[in-house]
């Protein structure tokens, strides 16, 4: 499952590669970070308390439906189809205005392989591992639970979706980046990702999905270029001076910082992480400004080096770039559990909400992703474990307007 490719640029990169100007940093920087603040006063603590929870004896993949998403009717070519699935407000995150001038050229990349007879590559850079801070999971690095299952059935509704149109189908290739940030999100757990990572391979093997998905870690595709430490350093230099000096650019790194209350594992309690993310830069201890100052600007450089090296697109040139966020590159942004849930499976804890899987039957609809510390103010909260197992697998309550 962890396949590398064959990639012909070991050597160091010359010319405009080893250069990093402040108009390259400035002008990218909004294709890496996401510019929606979010208003930290929003977030509120509600008290933390001992959940009911209730035991299965195992979880049923039959229970994850298979979903077929139909092309528009006014679709003629093959390309038009597989491009009006991947468009299907189904499979897309975020607003298609976002991606629109970028329509006409993730048409041709389909096209040429459509033209080829070659399955429709998608390449999409997510899954690195189990959110270790207290305020989003609460879980143990490379615990699985039914937001993994439900994302990879996402991942195979969209390959049973384009095969029904495209003979030659689809070969979708997920590359987490949990090894290359292990040192800023996972405490340089590497054998605790692999773990996480092995068992993802085996919820391919279970939804019998090993001829359209692979899993190549980042790190792989990473080193094989030599020059990659040295133009991340300078762009990282270059970054820290722009996120100081330009404005825009401080938006955004400053919009950065916010997210990492989120990602960096912080041990403390719930409610000690939603008092210190409310708090101004100057009342910060100086222990956790330092922290999660260097997890954005290492963060927000790594990023920057792929993109400028194009790392990803020279691993898989025939591929065509899909994203977990919605932003404008000429890529796919994919809905990783369905077109109501932000939050990512392995950013949160997966919430089944009864009164819709009641009505739908559809598991992968009827659940949602908060992050752990919203889970409290929902009175019908519920912890559902599997048998033998310590952490929960899933949440329930009745419904999100429920309090």
């Amino acid at each position: 499952m962890d396949k590398i490719p064959s990639i012909k640029y070991c050597k160091k990169q010359e010319g405009d590669y080893l250069t990093v100007t402040p108009d390259w940093v400035k002008a990218n920087v909004p294709k890496v970070i996401i510019y929606k603040d979010f208003d930290t006063e929003k977030i509120n603590f509600t008290p933390t308390r001992r959940l009911p929870r209730r035991i299965i004896s195992k979880f049923d993949t039959d229970i994850l439906k298979n979903n077929i998403y139909l092309p528009n009717k006014n679709t003629n070519t093959v390309a038009e189809k597989i491009l009006s699935i991947l468009l299907n407000s189904n499979v897309r995150r975020g607003s298609l205005s976002i991606i629109k001038s970028y329509i006409p050229i993730l048409k041709e990349k389909i096209e040429t392989l459509v033209d080829n007879n070659l399955p429709i590559q998608l390449v999409i850079p997510a899954l690195p591992h189990k959110k270790m801070n207290s305020i989003t999971t609460g879980h143990s690095i490379d615990f699985i639970d039914l937001g993994e299952y439900v994302c990879m059935q996402q991942f195979k509704n969209i390959a049973l979706s384009i095969f029904r149109v495209y003979e030659y189908g689809v070969k979708i290739i997920i590359v987490p980046d949990g090894i290359a940030l292990a040192h800023i999100f996972a405490q340089n757990d590497i054998s605790g990702i692999i773990s996480y990572r092995n068992k993802l391979s085996n919820i391919i093997k279970e939804l019998d999905m090993c001829n359209v998905m692979e899993i190549c870690d980042l790190e792989k595709i990473i080193r094989l270029d030599s020059s990659f430490d040295l133009i991340k350093d300078k762009i990282k230099r270059v970054l820290s001076e722009l996120g100081r000096d330009d404005s825009e650019v401080m938006q955004g790194v400053n919009i950065l910082k916010k997210a990492m209350y989120f990602n960096v594992p912080l041990s403390h309690s719930i409610q000690k992480n939603i008092k210190l993310m409310k708090l101004p830069s100057y009342d910060v201890p100086k222990q956790i400004k330092d922290r999660i100052d260097f997890a954005t600007f290492e963060y927000a450089a790594i990023l920057l080096t792929l993109r400028k090296l194009e790392l990803i697109k020279k691993a898989y040139p025939q591929a065509i770039r899909a994203s977990v966020h919605s932003k404008s590159t000429a890529s796919f942004p994919i809905n990783l559990i369905n077109d109501s849930t932000q939050i990512f499976p392995y950013n949160g804890i997966p919430v089944v909400r009864k009164t819709k899987f009641g009505r739908n039957g559809n598991i992968r609809t009827a659940t949602t992703i908060l992050r752990l510390y919203e889970i409290y103010k929902y009175q019908s909260a519920t912890e559902v474990y599997i048998k033998g197992q310590s952490e929960p697998f899933y949440y329930e309550i009745n419904g999100l307007r429920e309090k």
